[in-house]
């Protein structure tokens, strides 16, 4: 294994290590960091905005904070889930912010991650 693969591997395992004892956005903080990424966000996107959504909001509430997603999906089951991310081109990585509503248009939950693709 070459020096520059073993730091590679151990950062990644700092990461994971990191995300088990702390919290998941620390985690993405640090892949971020390590990985390069290009996240398009909706207009009127804030990152802090996004932390106070919780279970119980409406999608006017949601639609306050974080102005209109990127795009929505109706699935089958009822759920409906506002995208307020997406990559540049479709081999970036980037941060995924979703927003889950149940068939009422009620936030069910948020859902984050720092996608690797």
């Amino acid at each position: 294994m070459t020096k520059k693969r073993f730091v590679l591997v151990l950062m990644l395992a700092v990461s994971i290590c990191t995300a088990i004892v702390f919290r998941k956005d620390i985690t993405d903080a640090a892949l971020s960091f390590y990985f390069s990424q290009r996240t398009r966000y909706a207009a009127k996107y804030n990152e802090r905005e996004f932390r106070k959504i919780v279970a119980g909001d409406s999608q006017q509430a949601v639609r306050r904070r974080l102005g209109e997603p990127l795009a929505v999906r109706v699935f089958p089951d009822g759920e409906i889930v506002w995208y307020y991310t997406e990559q540049k081109t479709g081999t970036d990585n980037y941060f995924v912010r979703n927003v889950l509503f149940d068939r009422r248009g009620v936030v069910n939950r948020t859902y984050s991650e720092f996608y690797l693709d």
